[in-house]
């Protein structure tokens, strides 16, 4: 017997404007970090020795960040001071918040076209 459809995530980097580098779509049951670190091979292939830094949330700060290590690659956790209370912009996160927004407006480009229809 299968277990029950967990539905999915997608993982999008981008660089500091908001511009789409890489792009996976993963199972919702597996943890950010792991299935982000899959995406490091097309990153590194498209920024080369360029890439200094990645940021990311909480959910990339061991494996994914350990994987960048590797390559020495710099990872920078964007986080909220501790201080602050209710919704606070984080100044390095919402580029990429951005980038789903407008991949949410103009069609997912992970998706096919039949599915983003529905």
């Amino acid at each position: 017997m299968r277990g029950r459809p967990c539905g999915r995530k997608r993982q999008l980097i981008v660089d500091t404007q908001g511009r789409l580098w890489v792009a996976g779509v993963h199972s919702a049951n597996q943890a950010d970090g792991a299935a982000g670190s899959k995406l490091i091979g097309a990153l590194l292939w498209r920024a080369g020795e360029r890439l200094e830094k990645v940021f990311g949330d909480q959910a990339y700060n061991g494996v994914f960040a350990q994987s960048l290590s590797d390559w020495s690659i710099d990872f920078e956790k964007a986080s909220r001071p501790e201080s602050t209370r209710g919704f606070v912009p984080i100044a390095k996160r919402w580029v990429v918040e951005r980038s789903i927004a407008w991949t949410n407006r103009s069609g997912d480009p992970v998706l096919p076209a039949d599915r983003q229809r529905l």
